[in-house]
């Protein structure tokens, strides 16, 4: 009875003291915690830590957000969408404020895609990934370029700039406008054509590039707008076929950009590239290609040479609608994947002849 009555009260000890060391272990645990806590909310800034413990944004924040509304005529559809794009664009904010303090050099502002998620900039304004075009190895192109070139200064460019916001007219409007220059530097005179015809006769097949050039090559550009017709019987007034740079080739890039305008490969979903406003954007944008632009300048500011490229989000964005990016000079991927997959064209016949 005795030997049975020690055992039984011995077996609540054991289990008392077994929780008694958890619990203490797990006050011990959260009190190294803590230090590591405050440090990691001290470090975040205020918005981000309003996200994390779902407090409201700072007035200052609302303030911009309603100015940014305003000026874009940006409306939400409930409080709940207007939550998430108040995320969205408190975030972004954040970026151009944080990537302006840390490099002068670039401006960046917030602009119309500010409230907008990375797939919707994507889906809207970007192209995807990029058609690669053959080189011609015969190709006349001069072996000693001017490393200054500008092609905006020339009365046969024709630098309308337009806002497009659908990816399935961009590869259409940018091969139009290249050919439109082309063309008009071998006729010594402007030539504008439509790219009605384009978007209408490859829009079932999404409007790539690659597909826009092989109608181009097969049936020609027009000057005509909407009076297509059908497509598979359409002839142009002009017929060119497009040959690609070789890839990461800064050099015969220059070359090429010194006979007309060029359109090449960019990196548009970086955030340095979509929020841009004025300077020359340096290393702080990534390689792959996803959206086009047409390439009509070099030049040299302090001693940076850099190129610069038309954009097709209106002359609100950037320089008046144009980029200024790091030229760089010799083999190399280029900054913001520029030299990856360039893009001129070669005549093939014209029907005025």
């Amino acid at each position: 009875m005795q030997s049975h009555s020690s055992s039984s009260t011995s077996a609540p000890r054991n289990k008392w003291g077994s929780k008694k060391c958890l619990l203490v272990t797990t006050i011990l645990l959260f009190a190294l915690a803590i230090p590591s806590l405050i440090y990691l909310l001290r470090s975040l800034p205020k918005e981000d830590m309003d996200d994390m413990l779902g407090l409201p944004y700072s007035a200052q924040l609302r303030a911009e957000f309603l100015r940014f509304q305003k000026r874009y005529d940006k409306h939400a559809d409930g409080e709940m969408e207007r939550l998430k794009r108040l995320r969205i664009f408190a975030k972004n904010f954040r970026f151009v404020q944080t990537h302006n303090q840390l490099h002068p050099d670039i401006v960046l502002e917030v602009n119309e895609l500010a409230d907008l998620t990375e797939e919707e900039v994507a889906g809207t304004y970007l192209i995807g990934p990029q058609s690669q075009f053959v080189p011609n190895p015969s190709a006349n192109l001069d072996p000693n370029p001017s490393p200054e070139v500008d092609w905006r200064r020339s009365e046969v460019f024709p630098g309308t700039m337009v806002a497009l916001e659908r990816t399935a007219a961009v590869a259409a409007y940018l091969l139009t406008e290249a050919v439109s220059a082309y063309h008009s530097i071998l006729a010594k005179t402007a030539m504008g054509y439509s790219p009605d015809v384009l978007r209408r006769c490859t829009a079932s097949k999404g409007v790539s590039l690659s597909d826009c050039v092989e109608f181009v090559k097969v049936h020609g550009i027009s000057r005509r707008g909407d009076e297509v017709g059908d497509c598979a019987d359409f002839k142009g007034e002009f017929f060119a076929k497009a040959v690609g740079v070789p890839s990461g080739d800064n050099d015969k890039l220059l070359s090429a950009l010194n006979a007309q305008p060029v359109i090449v490969g960019l990196n548009g979903s970086n955030k340095v590239f979509r929020f841009y406003k004025r300077g020359i954007i340096r290393e702080e944008c990534g390689e792959q290609t996803d959206h086009y632009g047409l390439l009509v300048g070099a030049g040299t500011e302090q001693g940076v040479p850099y190129w610069v490229v038309k954009n097709v989000w209106g002359s609100s964005w950037g320089e008046g609608g144009y980029v200024r990016i790091k030229r760089d000079v010799g083999i190399a991927p280029g900054v913001c994947g520029i030299a990856l997959g360039a893009v001129y064209l070669e005549e093939i016949k014209s029907a005025s002849k």
